[in-house]
């Protein structure tokens, strides 16, 4: 269980950084320059410049990490549902991404995988947790019914 939470903070930890600072740059430079995105692949598009993807980025995949990062680090209990919808909220924008622009990007696949990976880690600590609570109740029980033998 351990390992597959460190796994999905060490994937959370690297889609927030680079969304972070590439949300931010998108929005300091609608132009897209400073992060050498070419303006040609807003054609088509509802944007006008990249300060709106940059927000998408920003708060899509930088600060809703960062908040899935909390929540992981501090166990609440409902942690590995908000590691499955991050991995979904990243699968569902960069899908979106690849119809509008039309483009393959080596990065959307790479964060495709990554929104995947998220789903895939959130569900199986899922199933882990409720594994672990069975185990937990059925020892319970055997401890219990253990004890009205002797007595």
């Amino acid at each position: 269980m351990k390992t597959v939470r460190q796994l999905s903070i060490a994937v959370l930890v690297l889609v927030c950084a680079v969304n972070l600072y590439a949300g931010a740059r998108m929005i300091m430079d609608p132009t897209g320059n400073s992060l050498g995105l070419p303006f040609y692949l807003l054609n088509g598009t509802v944007f006008k410049d990249y300060t709106i993807p940059g927000w998408i980025l920003l708060i899509g995949f930088g600060v809703l990490s960062l908040f899935t990062i909390i929540v992981t680090l501090k166990k609440v209990h409902w942690y590995p549902t908000a590691i499955v919808v991050q991995g979904l909220v990243i699968v569902v924008i960069v899908i979106a991404q690849m119809f509008m622009v039309g483009n393959d990007f080596f990065l959307q696949y790479f964060f495709l995988m990554l929104g995947f990976s998220l789903v895939a880690l959130g569900f199986l600590q899922n199933q882990m947790k409720k594994a672990n609570a069975q185990n937990h109740a059925s020892n319970h029980n055997q401890h219990q019914g253990h004890h009205r033998h002797h007595h």
